[in-house]
């Protein structure tokens, strides 16, 4: 995903934890694979620190796993940005 400019700099982790909240509790994911262009290293770090490991590499792209037990953990770590969670409007 893209953060507009000027963005508060909490955007990143809130929008992570939304994401990460709504594909475990309301579709039933339980990990993530994604990829992060190498060059792009705040973007990769931020995951890294999140608990995402590197898989690999491949056309200048780092490949992540994220497991449940990782989701919960980073979750639970960086809850006060999100101390509601997440509800879902239908």
């Amino acid at each position: 995903w893209i953060l507009a400019a000027g963005a508060p700099a909490v955007a990143a982790i809130e929008s992570a934890l939304m994401v990460y909240a709504y594909a475990r509790d309301h579709l039933g994911f339980v990990s993530a694979y994604f990829e992060v262009q190498a060059a792009n290293e705040r973007v990769w770090a931020f995951h890294e620190r999140f608990g995402a490991v590197r898989v690999g590499v491949h056309a200048g792209a780092f490949h992540y796993t994220l497991t449940g037990d990782a989701i919960g953990l980073s979750m639970q770590r960086y809850r006060r940005f999100l101390p509601d969670g997440v509800e879902v409007l239908r």
